[in-house]
């Protein structure tokens, strides 16, 4: 028996490394021939990470909402039912999987250093190292039909961490344009050149993404020149480049979330 499950175990554990790998695998092709897609081809990628992203969402918030269901409502009540989570939540977790994909893409469109994938694709590795990791440390003091749901929030932290630090590092010491001697509009045109697509709705937000950055940079590199300002001005744009790269993390992990919980069943806490 112990060996039996030490197999699957193993097997578990094979299969979401080949899971994780793939979809890093897949997006870096995705990153090389996005420009050259069709806006439709675009839609069904971008709707089909989002239900991934959703998928793990939902199942995580379900988990949440029945220990809460546990500790304050009677078991006989109606209100188990009707709080439970189900159309609404789905919904939610559905709209918020759109936005945190889209961001996802567009951001992958547009790092092309080979540093920075190589960070991608370890956080799938770390990931389950740590889930596993957690696993253990919690099997035997946590309740099973909620373990599950702690060991990835901690695990998600973890790596979110990381690989946070290691991107806004990364970032910090990419080569970037000298712009104190251009204009805004300058600036603008210079990030905003670059971006080119074959769909017109990603060019668009390509070109949007772009003239945002050249916009923190040209204010960053400006700020310097004025008195009073440049600590306080630093710190916001510091803040949030800090706050873009956290989403962008946080929806990555997410999608390796929905993936390697997809098909497995779990212990229904409430049953």
């Amino acid at each position: 028996m112990q060996s039996s499950a030490s197999l699957n175990n193993c097997h578990e554990l094979t299969r979401q490394l080949v899971l994780v790998t793939g979809l890093t695998a897949l997006l870096w092709g995705f990153h090389l021939y996005a420009r050259t897609l069709e806006t439709g081809v675009l839609g069904v990628i971008w709707l089909g990470l989002a239900l991934v992203i959703a998928r793990g969402l939902f199942w995580r918030a379900r988990i949440r909402r029945r220990a809460w269901l546990q500790v304050y409502v009677r078991p006989g009540s109606a209100w188990r039912h009707w709080l439970r989570g189900g159309v609404v939540m789905a919904l939610v977790r559905w709209l918020l999987g759109l936005l945190l994909a889209a961001l996802l893409l567009l951001v992958l469109v547009r790092r092309d250093q080979p540093l920075f994938w190589q960070l991608l694709l370890l956080s799938g590795p770390l990931l389950i190292a740590l889930r596993v990791g957690w696993e253990r440390l919690a099997a035997r003091d946590f309740q099973p039909g909620y373990r599950q749901e702690l060991v990835w929030s901690l695990s998600l932290r973890v790596a979110g961490a990381t690989l946070l630090l290691a991107l806004v590092w990364l970032f910090f010491h990419q080569p970037q344009p000298d712009l104190t001697g251009a204009s805004l509009a300058q600036a603008l045109w210079h990030y905003v050149d670059q971006e080119q697509a074959r769909s017109a709705w990603l060019e668009g937000a390509l070109q949007a993404m772009a003239a945002k950055e050249g916009l923190q940079f040209w204010l960053a590199q400006h700020l310097v020149s004025v008195p009073g300002a440049h600590w306080l001005g630093q710190l916001l744009l510091w803040l949030l480049l800090f706050a873009e790269q956290a989403l962008f993390v946080g929806a990555w992990l997410l999608v390796f979330n929905g993936i390697i919980i997809k098909g497995q069943r779990y212990a229904d806490p409430a049953s």
